[in-house]
Protein backbone atom coordinates (compact mmCIF):
# COMPACT_ATOMS: atom_id res chain seq x y z
CA UNK A 1 0.00 0.00 0.00
CA UNK A 2 0.86 3.17 -0.98
CA UNK A 3 2.48 5.50 2.17
CA UNK A 4 2.35 9.04 -0.30
CA UNK A 5 0.03 11.49 0.21
CA UNK A 6 -2.20 12.42 -2.38
CA UNK A 7 -0.70 16.05 -1.93
CA UNK A 8 3.27 14.29 -1.95
CA UNK A 9 2.18 13.03 -5.34
CA UNK A 10 0.62 15.99 -6.52
CA UNK A 11 3.88 17.64 -5.92
CA UNK A 12 5.99 14.92 -8.02
CA UNK A 13 3.35 14.73 -10.67
CA UNK A 14 3.97 18.49 -10.73
CA UNK A 15 7.81 18.32 -10.89
CA UNK A 16 7.47 15.86 -13.56
CA UNK A 17 5.36 18.00 -15.80
CA UNK A 18 7.49 20.49 -14.72
CA UNK A 19 10.46 18.71 -15.78
CA UNK A 20 9.07 17.33 -19.86
CA UNK A 21 7.68 21.42 -19.97
CA UNK A 22 10.44 22.28 -22.45
CA UNK A 23 10.60 19.15 -24.24
CA UNK A 24 13.73 17.82 -22.45
CA UNK A 25 14.51 16.47 -19.08
CA UNK A 26 18.03 17.15 -18.30
CA UNK A 27 19.88 14.90 -15.91
CA UNK A 28 19.93 18.06 -13.30
CA UNK A 29 15.92 17.72 -13.43
CA UNK A 30 16.02 13.97 -12.64
CA UNK A 31 18.59 14.83 -9.61
CA UNK A 32 16.23 17.37 -8.34
CA UNK A 33 12.85 15.40 -8.49
CA UNK A 34 15.32 11.85 -6.99
CA UNK A 35 15.92 14.04 -3.81
CA UNK A 36 12.84 14.76 -3.53
CA UNK A 37 11.44 11.28 -3.68
CA UNK A 38 14.46 10.48 -1.33
CA UNK A 39 13.27 13.53 1.43
CA UNK A 40 9.37 12.19 1.08
CA UNK A 41 10.62 8.46 1.71
CA UNK A 42 8.81 7.56 -1.47
CA UNK A 43 9.08 3.22 -1.62
CA UNK A 44 10.61 2.15 -4.93
CA UNK A 45 7.88 1.53 -6.41
CA UNK A 46 6.38 4.25 -6.62
CA UNK A 47 9.89 5.71 -7.53
CA UNK A 48 9.92 3.43 -10.45
CA UNK A 49 6.57 5.25 -11.13
CA UNK A 50 7.57 8.20 -11.63
CA UNK A 51 10.83 7.23 -13.36
CA UNK A 52 8.29 5.96 -15.66
CA UNK A 53 6.57 9.12 -16.46
CA UNK A 54 10.07 11.36 -16.62
CA UNK A 55 10.66 9.08 -19.89
CA UNK A 56 6.93 9.28 -20.73
CA UNK A 57 6.31 5.70 -20.56
CA UNK A 58 3.78 6.43 -18.40
CA UNK A 59 1.16 9.11 -18.68
CA UNK A 60 0.70 11.92 -15.91
CA UNK A 61 -2.90 12.19 -14.66
CA UNK A 62 -5.31 15.11 -15.07
CA UNK A 63 -4.13 17.81 -12.65
CA UNK A 64 -6.39 20.42 -11.53
CA UNK A 65 -6.74 22.46 -8.17
CA UNK A 66 -4.66 21.12 -5.41
CA UNK A 67 -7.04 22.98 -2.93
CA UNK A 68 -9.04 19.93 -2.10
CA UNK A 69 -5.93 17.89 -1.55
CA UNK A 70 -3.43 20.34 0.74
CA UNK A 71 -3.43 23.54 2.53
CA UNK A 72 -1.86 27.07 0.74
CA UNK A 73 1.46 26.46 2.57
CA UNK A 74 1.74 22.84 0.80
CA UNK A 75 0.74 24.41 -2.32
CA UNK A 76 3.31 27.61 -1.96
CA UNK A 77 5.76 25.04 -1.04
CA UNK A 78 5.01 23.09 -4.52
CA UNK A 79 4.94 25.91 -6.73
CA UNK A 80 8.70 26.90 -5.31
CA UNK A 81 10.24 23.32 -5.72
CA UNK A 82 8.41 23.44 -9.56
CA UNK A 83 10.13 27.21 -10.02
CA UNK A 84 13.89 25.71 -8.63
CA UNK A 85 13.22 22.64 -10.98
CA UNK A 86 12.84 24.79 -13.97
CA UNK A 87 15.81 26.76 -13.24
CA UNK A 88 17.73 23.91 -12.18
CA UNK A 89 19.56 23.52 -15.79
CA UNK A 90 20.66 27.01 -15.82
CA UNK A 91 17.85 28.14 -18.40
CA UNK A 92 14.50 29.04 -18.09
CA UNK A 93 12.29 29.48 -21.17
CA UNK A 94 9.64 30.29 -22.59
CA UNK A 95 8.22 27.08 -22.32
CA UNK A 96 8.78 26.77 -18.76
CA UNK A 97 7.77 30.54 -17.96
CA UNK A 98 4.11 30.09 -19.84
CA UNK A 99 4.05 26.37 -17.69
CA UNK A 100 4.91 28.46 -14.73
CA UNK A 101 2.16 30.56 -15.11
CA UNK A 102 -0.07 28.10 -15.17
CA UNK A 103 0.97 26.53 -12.24
CA UNK A 104 0.16 29.94 -10.16
CA UNK A 105 -2.95 29.81 -12.03
CA UNK A 106 -3.95 26.17 -10.89
CA UNK A 107 -2.96 26.20 -7.59
CA UNK A 108 -4.29 29.61 -6.61
CA UNK A 109 -1.26 31.90 -5.20
CA UNK A 110 -1.12 35.24 -4.23
CA UNK A 111 0.96 37.45 -6.34
CA UNK A 112 3.35 38.44 -3.39
CA UNK A 113 4.05 34.97 -2.22
CA UNK A 114 4.52 33.78 -5.71
CA UNK A 115 6.52 36.68 -6.99
CA UNK A 116 9.00 36.03 -3.86
CA UNK A 117 9.60 32.03 -4.65
CA UNK A 118 9.96 33.49 -8.35
CA UNK A 119 13.02 35.77 -7.15
CA UNK A 120 14.99 33.15 -5.09
CA UNK A 121 15.05 30.68 -7.68
CA UNK A 122 16.04 33.06 -10.35
CA UNK A 123 18.63 34.51 -8.03
CA UNK A 124 19.97 30.94 -8.50
CA UNK A 125 20.40 31.05 -11.95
Amino acid sequence: MSTTTDAEWYCLWTLVETAQADGVVSPLEVMFINNVMKNLHVDPEERARVKRMLRGEESLPELSTLKRVADYDTRLGIFTDAVELACADGEFNDLERTHIRKLVQRLELHPGDMQRAWDRAIRRL
